[in-house]
């Protein structure tokens, strides 16, 4: 899973960086989502891994947490983006139909 969504991460990076222009903030995000979705999956991958061999997580657990906490902050903050961009762009439309 680790190798899959690092595959994902770079390809959406890679998208990123050569579509500059119709890239937005919920774009990054996503990719930071992505990330830490990532790191979830190696730190979870390496945990089991250590428990197996050592019967210890060596901190790893500690690792998978903290990956595990900011990637469901970027849930809320994902949508709090969409939220302004959908309220923003109402907002403009509308006072452009008033003013003709």
């Amino acid at each position: 899973m680790f190798a899959l969504f690092t595959v994902l991460t770079a390809g959406w990076g890679w998208l990123l960086h050569t579509h500059k222009a119709a890239a937005h903030k919920i774009h990054y995000l996503m990719l930071a989502l992505v990330v830490f979705k990532a790191l979830t999956c190696l730190s979870q991958a390496l945990m089991y891994y250590y428990l197996e061999a050592t019967g210890k997580a060596d901190g790893w657990n500690v690792a998978y947490y903290i990956f595990t906490f900011f990637r469901w902050e970027c849930v809320p903050v994902l949508w709090e983006v969409v939220q302004f961009d959908v309220h923003d762009s109402a907002g403009s439309s509308d006072s452009l139909i008033q003013n003709t």
